[in-house]
């Protein structure tokens, strides 16, 4: 289950397109199972190059940068 080079690239491109998203629409939007993109979120968050904040139900993703 761990994500390959290209699904990462795809992920902050994604991010540093859009700047905030909600985990629902990065996942409609790159089509990478979830369970990869929870990894990825993981460790971009882990490398503090996203931040993530509950909006009412959802949780919303902010690119920091690198």
């Amino acid at each position: 289950m761990i994500a390959n080079e290209e699904e990462i690239k795809k992920v902050v491109e994604t991010l540093k397109s859009k700047g905030t998203t909600t985990i629902r629409d990065l996942f409609l939007t790159t089509q990478i199972e979830r369970s990869k993109l929870y990894f990825i979120l993981g460790i971009l968050y882990e490398q503090k190059k996203v931040e993530i904040k509950t909006v009412g139900k959802a949780y919303a993703i902010n690119y920091k940068g690198d």
